[in-house]
């Protein structure tokens, strides 16, 4: 690697990786630097995961669904919307192809999902930087033979590299959009819509349908770049796929993006609710948790 670049440029990036690692731990020190880890006895993790994982049974998923008064916020049924799941389908392959490890491979499973449609990927970008997370641009144009109007698709890649571990680890939270969200993927979004807002509202001019998926941090990026376009760029159809995205927005912004942005979250998975106050709340169970008796028992 450094072979390819000068010496100045690679001192440079030495140098802003050091700075975002100072800032990471700073963040770090502020939200759990208070924490005396020693006090958690290891067992404690393991017996606290087994009795969760036995009371997490089909029938207290649904009821955590529906909420105490039966009208949650989740739809417990989308199974017959079969027009949805079909589109669902297709924005987690065009997610999952953003992890193609070059834009050679990103091209070919791209022609694979549009198969017979006429496409190009005038952007990919297979590696990420700091501060701006692995993605592409792809456009299908609309067919001639009504099968279908333009799409155009930016899908962002979740956590793989040091740089994404880096805006993972930024999970303070900044002003967003009238309301707060998630520090390292305010950077990210900011970066690509200054880097395509432009491009994606003269396609949306020409009818194109604007759409934008990720996985991960992905989908959390994709999720603020989607807020960010309809809110500051000036696309008024934009909207957005993500699968298994962390905590991203506040529940104001959550709740007013609704409309236009589709979360999947797959069980029970712990991703979607990882955030700095779903870690406390588990170190404090783990601080008054009995596994003593579990432990006898086994």
């Amino acid at each position: 690697w450094l072979l390819e670049v000068s010496q100045a440029d690679a001192m440079s990036m030495l140098e802003s990786t050091k700075q975002e690692l100072n800032l990471v731990a700073k963040v770090l020190s502020e939200r759990f630097g208070h924490l005396d880890l020693g006090e958690v006895h290891p067992l404690a993790v393991r017996y606290l995961l087994a009795e969760r994982s036995r009371q997490r049974t089909p029938a207290w998923k649904e009821s955590k669904l529906l909420g105490a008064d039966g009208g949650g916020f989740f739809n417990p049924d989308l199974s017959p919307d079969v027009e949805l799941f079909s589109e669902l389908l297709e924005h987690c392959r065009l997610a999952d192809c953003a992890y193609e490890r070059t834009a050679a491979d990103a091209e070919r499973v791209l022609g694979e999902i549009w198969q017979g449609a006429t496409w190009e990927m005038p952007v990919c970008i297979p590696e990420a930087s700091l501060g701006r997370p692995a993605h592409f641009l792809a456009v299908r144009h609309p067919s001639e033979a009504g099968g279908g109007g333009g799409r155009v698709v930016l899908s962002v890649r979740g956590t793989k590299e040091l740089a994404d571990v880096l805006t993972d680890a930024l999970m303070d939270t900044a002003p967003f959009e009238g309301g707060f969200a998630h520090t390292g993927v305010v950077r990210a979004s900011a970066a690509l819509c200054e880097s395509y807002a432009e491009m994606l509202r003269a396609f949306e001019t020409k009818g194109y349908e604007v759409v934008v998926v990720g996985h991960s941090l992905g989908a959390a990026t994709a999720a603020a770049v989607t807020i960010q376009l309809r809110r500051s760029c000036g696309l008024r159809q934009a909207r957005c796929a993500c699968f298994a995205p962390p905590p991203t927005v506040d529940a104001k912004l959550a709740k007013e993006c609704a409309p236009y942005l589709m979360s999947v979250v797959h069980d029970d998975d712990f991703i979607p609710r990882s955030q700095v106050a779903s870690l406390l709340a588990v170190y404090r169970e783990l601080l008054v948790f009995d596994w003593l008796p579990a432990a006898r028992q086994e």
